[in-house]
């Protein structure tokens, strides 16, 4: 029998005088069980608590596959932590979706020969990801050392499980302006890591790095702020090239796309 992800709220009947309120959700997903909690105030309805429960990608279809490639990739980053870093030029923690990933690389392909970079990994599913299922070298780049403790433990468990993949996985625990960019490195991930002021500073030293060693470069742009969106079309050499709108999520946000934006090697 077809397993369903299934949902509760705790202590319903029960809500306390005051709102907003906290309410603890669990989810049930081949008896694996996942808790997340939501805020509701007293004017939202059911309806709205629903919606809410999609947004936060726990309901339905996309918990299942966030669940199941977790498993397949033997990594552990479907768990929700809420990690909110104290210079507010930095942007809090959250995975990219899988759903997310399948539809972008459904459109857009990687090779062995590529280098794909992750400026805010976070536990690493991205890097993962497409080590797994295009055998690309991957690096993430991640500032947070508890984040970056988790991507080396699954680093460990992946890598039993995916012995005779080529291509490598590293993680560096470096903040994204100094990394400092290899000849190799041709495609740079962004899920809205952190501000426009940082990613203009990251931009320049990729613009830099095209200088010194002529590649193609690509961004990919998940989730993007029209910051950087005008910054990369007006100040850069970067040109948009795809722009994928999820069919999860784009009717309810018209910010869940991703954007690939490309510098051609010159002479191409």
């Amino acid at each position: 029998m077809k397993k369903e992800a299934s949902w509760r709220l705790l202590n319903c009947k029960a809500l306390p005088v005051h709102f907003p309120v906290s309410v603890a959700v669990n989810i049930y997903v081949d008896n694996g069980k996942f808790q997340r909690n939501i805020d509701i105030s007293r004017e939202d309805s059911v309806s709205l608590v629903i919606c809410r429960l999609w947004n936060k990608k726990i309901f339905g279809s996309c918990l299942m596959i966030d669940y199941k490639l977790d498993k397949l990739l033997s990594i552990k980053t479907t768990e929700e932590q809420r990690i909110f870093p104290a210079d507010p030029h930095y942007n809090p923690y959250e995975p990219t979706p899988y759903a997310a990933l399948e539809q972008l690389f459904s459109r857009y392909k990687l090779t062995a020969g590529d280098c794909l970079v992750d400026m805010g990994c976070g536990k690493g599913r991205v890097p993962f990801y497409v080590n797994y299922f295009f055998h690309t070298t991957s690096i993430g780049i991640e500032m947070n050392p508890a984040l970056y403790e988790d991507a080396l433990k699954n680093k460990v468990s992946y890598s039993k499980k995916a012995r005779r993949r080529r291509g490598s996985v590293e993680f560096q625990c470096v903040l994204a302006q100094e990394y400092q960019i290899q000849s190799w490195d041709n495609v740079f991930f962004f899920f809205n890591p952190f501000s426009i002021q940082i990613f203009m500073t990251v931009l320049q030293h990729i613009l830099k790095s095209g200088e010194m060693y002529p590649r193609t470069i690509d961004l990919i742009l998940y989730y993007p702020s029209n910051e950087y969106v005008y910054y990369l079309s007006n100040h850069t050499q970067f040109k948009l090239i795809e722009e994928v709108q999820l069919d999860y999520y784009h009717e309810r946000n018209d910010h869940e796309r991703i954007l690939i934006f490309r510098m051609e090697r010159e002479g191409n």
